[in-house]
């Protein structure tokens, strides 16, 4: 059983991991310094076991030579708050570096304290001179989320692809007539990283980046970003691949621009596509403007005043210019305008 949602996960036995579950089993998704190890994090069932009594073994998938490092020295352990212990690298540099090995490695993490001896298999990982021309990804949460441990920063140095950045519009208001009235106008740049072909384990880590607290990405050029917001999609399952593997898009919300715009309130018509309430006296051949808070697209349209002189009979505003976007009006003789309707 996988122990975490990570992107480094661990396993009770060597055939969960995903190259027994692949027809493709050569991609090596992680990679690492040859001077370090992947970042991992998982948990055992609490006990009196320290580091000094478990074993790091870096063993070769295609055969040949395990490295055995002492967990002492690359490894820490924190009680968690459900009967578990949380066992974490450390970020140490290694005293021997990890030699070139076609089909990687994973590592055998071996506690000597249960009996029998515990064994925590890792997913499979690569080993590089240098990280440069790899998407790096990091992401953290400052509460316990989905058993991961509260402040712990998951990083995954990838090959992928970089889309070119996508820019958001979200208006937000109420519908007058069938229009939207915009209240506040949002702009966000996005920067979109195609994870392609990934399998199952990546995908069940990828898709908890939204809830993070702080995510933080590097490209390919060195430049890096913090996200004001992670979107991640969903996976898209390959045909070819039996459903082992899929592409998923993170979107990383670079900038947002909020802009809150005010427009007076309309009341509701049914007839009417733009409603201006107005009230009180009009002073004969004194001009009026009204603008519209939604444009016409032109200025064929028709208006229709509600005015009275003071003996209660109708009075007739003309009209004195005309755009899509406001009319200017009077009237030549004093009266109460109690209202303009334009459709």
């Amino acid at each position: 059983m996988k122990k975490l949602n990570t992107v480094f996960p661990f396993y009770d036995s060597l055939s969960e991991q995903s190259r027994y579950n692949s027809e493709d089993n050569t991609v090596l998704f992680i990679n690492c310094l040859k001077s370090k190890l992947p970042g991992f994090i998982f948990t055992r069932d609490h006990s009196g076991g320290t580091a000094n009594e478990i074993t790091v073994n870096i063993v070769p998938c295609n055969g040949g030579n395990t490295i055995s490092i002492d967990g002492e020295d690359v490894l820490e352990i924190v009680n968690g708050t459900y009967g578990e212990d949380w066992i974490y690298y450390n970020g140490s540099t290694l005293e021997e570096s990890i030699p070139d090995s076609p089909g990687g490695y994973y590592l055998d993490i071996v506690d000597t304290y249960e009996t029998p001896n515990k064994h925590y298999y890792s997913e499979i990982f690569g080993v590089r001179d240098s990280l440069s021309g790899l998407v790096h990804l990091t992401f953290s949460k400052d509460v316990v989320l989905s058993g991961i441990m509260a402040g712990y920063e998951q990083e995954i140095y990838i090959d992928c692809d970089m889309k070119a950045p996508k820019y958001i519009r979200e208006d937000t208001g109420s519908k007058r007539d069938g229009l939207l009235v915009r209240e506040k106008m949002v702009i966000m740049k996005s920067q979109i990283v195609r994870f392609s072909q990934v399998p199952e384990f990546l995908a069940d880590a990828l898709t908890l980046v939204p809830m993070m607290d702080s995510v933080r990405l590097t490209r390919q050029d060195g430049v890096e970003i913090s996200a004001y917001e992670a979107q991640v999609g969903d996976p898209e399952w390959s045909k070819e691949s039996f459903g082992w593997l899929a592409d998923i898009d993170v979107n990383i919300i670079t900038d947002i621009v909020i802009s809150k715009l005010n427009f007076k309130e309309m009341p509701e018509s049914t007839t009417s596509r733009h409603v201006e309430p107005l009230a009180g006296s009009m002073v004969a051949l004194t001009t009026k403007r009204i603008t519209f808070e939604q444009a016409f697209e032109t200025s064929d349209y028709s208006c229709t005043f509600t005015a009275h002189e003071a003996d209660g009979s109708p009075a007739f505003p003309e009209i004195i210019s005309k755009t899509a976007t406001f009319i200017e009006f009077q009237c030549n003789v004093e009266c109460d305008l109690s209202g303009v309707a334009v459709e």
